[in-house]
């Protein structure tokens, strides 16, 4: 019988204890922060071989097809619009739907120091 492989350590997402303390993170929607998780996560990617693959912060794609199984369309659209105003992410170049997908970076706009209070009175 064939031995079977599993990996040492299992695949994970950080996330700065300054980002979860943070005012803009508390009032992210659940599906937000799942989707800001996907995000982060195609940048700290391992390759079949154990080895990590870096890519830069300003060439991470993100396309429903990628949370279909998490959230609906309508949730994704709203999460990404979300992300990008409170200041986690950058749209670089937007997708065109069905084959194009969003390329997007990863923002520091959260860290500004007077958070906009209008981001914090959303329904949503």
């Amino acid at each position: 019988m064939k031995k079977e492989y599993r990996r040492k350590t299992e695949q994970f997402v950080a996330l700065p204890y300054k980002m979860l303390d943070s005012p803009h993170w508390i009032a992210l929607t659940h599906s937000a922060r799942t989707l800001y998780a996907y995000i982060k996560r195609q940048r700290d990617t391992i390759d079949s071989r154990g080895r990590k693959i870096n890519r830069s912060d300003d060439s991470l794609q993100i396309g429903y097809a990628d949370v279909r199984h998490v959230m609906s369309k309508d949730t994704f659209r709203k999460s990404k619009a979300d992300l990008i105003n409170r200041g986690f992410i950058d749209v670089v170049t937007p997708g065109k739907f069905p084959n194009v997908k969003t390329v997007v970076s990863l923002s520091g706009r959260w860290q500004q120091a007077d958070p906009n209070p209008q981001l914090f009175d959303s329904p949503f």
